[in-house]
């Protein structure tokens, strides 16, 4: 049976006449800017673009499930939304909606053309504008809750670029989403900055994190030493390691008021959790400042057990801290152990006092 027929959409007040047809597999483009799929910086100008962003595709799993689902459908059921290219590809039909399904059908038509030569197509009206098109794409995908499939918050914020690139305010790119504030949309783009400085291969799991840096970055640029550990703790770190950093919202002032050396050096061992178990603000220990004179040797014993003790249980505390990664870990009371520490550490620190005075009387 041939598709065929008409179908009126609204969009922002105004009624468009869609067309529904089949369309010559050949005539149909990628979506280039596609925020979900965004098309490699350095094929934007090559001539075989189309191919070379098909690769793309070819191991994604949402393509290879859809090559199963087109395959047993015998065609694409959902229509691509398309519409009329203009420049140089004014002879195709520019996929606005459904990159992943027209990557799906080029892979199954290298093995049957005549099967999947012919897309089922929702062909967009000439006068549909690009201020409107927009906004029906950000309508189905990009709002809290959209009508078809809802983009990872990173795309979302790559559709905010392109709409700035096109001239759109914060404040207009704001109206479109609605439960958006201009403020958010300032926050999404400069977290897609942080983002986008990441390697592709290492993004996974990271935009909270990107995010959050990017609502707290004006505090940040404060402390440049700690904003570039920052940087390199995103970077470096894996999604399980910024886990166990914790909510980076609850920590930063922590952070912030850590020694940015202190920082750095954990940054570089991928002890950075040491920031959301309090470790970041507890007090180094003071070395003990050499005696002007040679002290008694029982005088030297005693400072130098003290010193030997309160080294003895900062070396528990750390070990403590690392037993989640031992398998004794689960038979283990740490919070009863800490307040011992704890109490241990407050008599080690009266006796020491004392011993301070009566070393001042000889």
């Amino acid at each position: 049976m041939i598709f065929q027929g008409t179908e009126p959409i609204p969009i922002r007040g105004k009624k468009y006449v869609f067309q529904l047809t089949e369309v010559d597999l050949s005539e149909l483009v990628f979506w280039y800017e596609n925020p979900r799929e965004p098309v490699p910086q350095d094929l934007k100008s090559a001539k075989d673009k189309f191919s070379r962003y098909l690769e793309f595709f070819y191991n994604n799993e949402n393509v290879k499930r859809l090559k199963s689902e087109i395959s047993l459908e015998g065609g694409i059921q959902q229509p691509l939304f398309v519409k009329k290219s203009k420049g140089k590809e004014s002879r195709t039909y520019t996929v606005f909606d459904g990159n992943s399904r027209l990557a799906a059908i080029n892979f199954l038509a290298k093995q049957n053309k005549k099967v999947y030569g012919k897309v089922k197509c929702r062909v967009a009206p000439d006068d549909l504008t690009d201020e409107d098109l927009n906004h029906y794409i950000i309508f189905q995908h990009g709002r809290e809750k959209p009508s078809v499939g809802k983009w990872e918050p990173d795309a979302k914020a790559l559709m905010m670029l392109n709409l700035k690139k096109k001239g759109l305010s914060p404040k207009q790119i704001a109206d479109e989403y609605e439960e958006e504030t201009e403020e958010d949309v300032k926050a999404n783009l400069r977290a897609l900055n942080y983002f986008n400085s990441i390697p592709a291969e290492n993004r996974k799991g990271k935009w909270s994190f990107c995010l959050v840096l990017a609502l707290k970055d004006k505090k940040i640029s404060k402390k440049p030493a700690h904003h570039k550990v920052l940087q390199k703790v995103l970077k470096k770190e894996g999604n399980a390691g910024l886990q166990k950093i914790g909510d980076l919202r609850d920590n930063l002032d922590d952070i912030l008021k850590t020694p940015a050396r202190k920082l750095n050096d954990w940054a570089d061992k991928n002890e950075f959790y040491k920031v959301a178990d309090g470790r970041s603000t507890k007090p180094t220990p003071q070395k003990s400042k050499p005696e002007e004179k040679a002290p008694a040797k029982g005088r030297l014993t005693l400072d130098s057990n003290f010193k030997k003790a309160n080294g003895l249980l900062i070396k528990i505390y750390d070990d403590l801290v690392k037993l989640p990664k031992s398998p004794l870990a689960n038979k283990v009371d740490k919070n009863h152990i800490f307040r011992k520490i704890s109490q241990i550490k407050d008599n080690l620190k009266s006796i020491t006092d004392t011993w301070d005075k009566i070393k001042k009387r000889f």
